[in-house]
């Protein structure tokens, strides 16, 4: 018998059918609690004078795999952040159609 750690089973999401989210395996093995990138070099590090950020989107909750399962791929505080600025965005427009209809 594996233990919970061992175990490279994916866990089945029991939310959606046919997706899974990382085995505890994975999670003990290939993430960490922190980045230490205290030793880290760079040969072409970014010069700018603002910070450069990835963002990976998609427009399902569950991204396919090659193998046919899906696989949880949001990360909920971030898509929270990107909601309330759209929100914002389309608050900002009503207010400015509302001021050019009035004019």
């Amino acid at each position: 018998m594996t233990t919970v750690m061992n175990d490279k089973h994916p866990t089945p999401d029991p939310a959606e059918d046919n997706a899974f989210f990382p085995s505890a395996y994975s999670l003990s093995q290939f993430t960490a609690s922190k980045s230490d990138l205290s030793g880290a070099h760079y040969p072409t590090p970014y010069q700018g004078g603002r910070w450069k950020i990835l963002v990976v989107g998609a427009d399902e909750r569950y991204l396919m795999m090659d193998n046919g399962t899906f696989f949880l791929r949001v990360i909920i505080p971030l898509k929270r952040f990107c909601q309330c600025i759209i929100l914002i965005r389309q608050v900002f427009l009503l207010i400015l159609l509302h001021f050019l209809v009035i004019q």
